[in-house]
């Protein structure tokens, strides 16, 4: 992978929850791509009201994620396609799964 398209799958995330002012449900998922994930994973958490992970990629963001977790973090929740995704993320369903 060229670096220049590195950077922008390292940055994509991050600049996307940017973006928002107000709080968001972000989808995080699809093919893990072995990246660096603290940064966009302290973003997400400390930004986000919820978080609805998926694919492959689901559970090393969630871990990520967690791992920046802090008392005031966002809802998570973890499916397995992002069809799924988007129907919890619709439905407010962004809630901690077990």
């Amino acid at each position: 992978m060229a670096d220049a398209d590195r950077m922008q799958r390292l940055l994509r995330p991050m600049l996307t929850i940017r973006a928002f002012e107000e709080p968001l449900v972000l989808l995080l998922g699809g093919r893990e791509k072995h990246l660096p994930l603290e940064e966009m994973a302290r973003e997400a958490a400390r930004r986000c009201r919820g978080i609805v992970f998926f694919g492959e990629a689901g559970p090393v963001l969630e871990d990520a994620v967690r791992a920046q977790a802090t008392s005031g973090s966002p809802a998570l929740r973890r499916v397995r396609k992002l069809s799924e995704a988007v129907e919890a993320a619709r439905r407010g369903k962004a809630r901690a799964s077990a």
